[in-house]
């Protein structure tokens, strides 16, 4: 990955989440304002290094008031205080990328085990994703005739969880985010939530594995997949390759993502190589 990229790497799903948003509610549903341009957001998708990927001046490392333990939630966020700053500039200054070596590869020991330091909690986070998508997918199963209904299902989930980004994003822009809920009623309603999804490259390809995959009720669903979506949802859209497992592949060709971003979409590294020297 290091030798590939030279630590390039793409903005965070919720950061384009928001661009995308901002340009659907000008190009699909026809607001007069001025919108983050699609152009625009390819020339911001591509940086260099961790703090670049989350957006974050503090990289990978997320600071909240109080860990996650059993029976105690996360806490709110927290600002960094200028001497961490001060600290990870000068870690960041170390020779040999050093910083952006140990945000990709991390410690070969332990002695990042510390009380109140949380090394796992994109694992949690993926446990209480899996846990809730094989609720859904149980119960459609228990429920067949309810999978007609399961695109209209999806689609509002999807509306609900950006719906705090549209508020914004439509604050910003001068509209009343309640507005943004009218037209879509006056378009069409669940047809035009759908519309409004598709607009927005990554929240399409949220919407539509997701969709696919709880069609096949074999496929069980695992604590890697929220961040592989999370992931994938920039990459597909705005990569031109991308290397992914088989079962995430063949959901994109499927939806034929790959055909509408123009993305060769692969799923054995060993065929790297030559699909680059093409």
């Amino acid at each position: 990955m290091r030798e590939l990229s030279q630590f390039s790497s793409l903005s965070p799903a919720h950061r384009v989440q928001r661009w995308e948003i901002e340009h659907a509610l000008t190009q699909y549903l026809g607001f007069d304002s001025e919108g983050t341009d699609s152009s625009a957001i390819m020339d911001k998708i591509l940086g260099r290094g961790v703090d670049h990927a989350f957006a974050s001046p503090t990289g990978r490392l997320r600071l909240v008031s109080r860990v996650a333990s059993e029976g105690a939630s996360e806490g709110d966020p927290l600002e960094p205080e200028p001497e961490l700053l001060e600290l990870l500039e000068q870690v960041r200054s170390l020779p040999n990328d050093a910083y952006e070596w140990w945000s990709l590869a991390g410690n070969e020991d332990d002695s990042m085990i510390h009380e109140d330091w949380d090394t796992r909690g994109q694992h949690r986070i993926g446990s209480s994703y899996a846990e809730q998508e094989q609720a859904l997918s149980n119960h459609l199963a228990s429920n067949p005739k309810k999978k007609g209904k399961l695109d209209q299902l999806i689609a509002a989930q999807d509306l609900v969880e950006i719906s705090e980004d549209v508020h914004e994003a439509a604050t910003d822009l001068g509209i009343n985010p309640l507005n943004v809920y009218g037209r879509l009623l006056e378009m069409g309603g669940p047809e035009a939530v759908k519309g409004f999804l598709l607009a927005m490259p990554s929240v399409a390809v949220r919407y539509e594995a997701r969709r696919l995959k709880h069609r096949n009720l074999q496929w069980s669903w695992q604590q890697h997949d929220h961040i592989d979506l999370t992931s994938l949802a920039v990459a597909v859209p705005y990569a031109d390759i991308v290397v992914t497992e088989r079962q995430w592949g063949h959901l994109f060709k499927v939806a034929k993502l790959d055909v509408r971003f123009g993305t060769r979409v692969i799923s054995r590294l060993a065929e790297l190589p030559q699909v680059l020297a093409e």
